[in-house]
């Protein structure tokens, strides 16, 4: 039995009663809900696993304590630092973690239009120039294995208090974690977090749960999710 569990460590698979868990992986897609649901454990993910028709594995992050359960594994497993990830029921997966190429994307940034406006008769007073906010538009096509469709996204360039950041909506940057800060009231105060951080490049907003997911870099997949805002630090204070 020792042997059994030696060999199973060395694979990168550890049990824990009921639940078998790889370190430091991350089960990408294949999600039964767009939100996760936030528990206290690994185990306590497990068993929401568990108990949750259609569960088939789990991906757990202890920082925040989002706990995504899936109904497959799937292909895309990626090495992710802090991220717990495992199997319905004690089924083994003995498959070497791989990380698939990132997948990139074309952004085409607008040239800003700048408009001068009317000046009033009074020679006391010239209204200032209206300047309009450059857009870009990025298309990203998702590669996984759950249904999905090439989705159009509108992005943003956005200049907080102290740091300025590229802000991607209904995006979110996949990997290359950092770690998480719970209770940041706006996407703005994440992009400051993460400009205050010389380790921190980029970073994933939850609006709805106000949790701000730190990253090392924001070149891993840019996958379409809803309710998701993600950015890249331009310019730090």
């Amino acid at each position: 039995m020792k042997k059994l569990i030696l060999l199973l460590n060395l694979l990168g698979i550890v049990l824990s009663q009921s639940c078998s868990y790889e370190a430091n992986i991350d089960y990408f897609g294949n999600d039964l809900s767009n939100y996760p649901t936030f528990t206290t454990s690994i185990d306590a993910c497990c068993a929401l696993c568990s108990s949750t028709s259609g569960c088939a594995a789990w991906t757990f992050l202890p920082s925040t304590g989002a706990c995504w359960v899936k109904y497959a594994v799937g292909s895309r497993r990626y090495m992710s630092d802090g991220r717990y990830s495992g199997v319905r029921q004690s089924v083994l997966t003995t498959v070497k973690p791989t990380t698939l190429p990132p997948t990139y994307h074309t952004v085409t940034t607008v040239a800003p239009v700048t408009t001068a406006a009317p000046v009033t008769t009074t020679p006391a007073t010239t209204a200032a120039p209206i300047t309009t906010i450059p857009t870009t538009t990025g298309t990203t096509t998702p590669a996984t294995t759950a249904p999905s469709t090439s989705t159009t996204t509108s992005t943003q360039s956005t200049t907080t208090k102290v740091s300025g950041c590229f802000i991607e909506n209904d995006i979110n940057y996949a990997g290359y974690d950092l770690r998480g800060v719970g209770s940041v009231p706006l996407a703005s105060d994440c992009c400051n977090l993460c400009g205050a951080d010389p380790q921190c490049q980029a970073w994933s907003y939850y609006v709805e749960y106000q949790y701000c997911y730190l990253k090392t870099s924001g070149n891993g997949p840019k996958d379409p999710y809803p309710g998701m805002l993600s950015g890249v630090v331009k310019v730090r204070a």
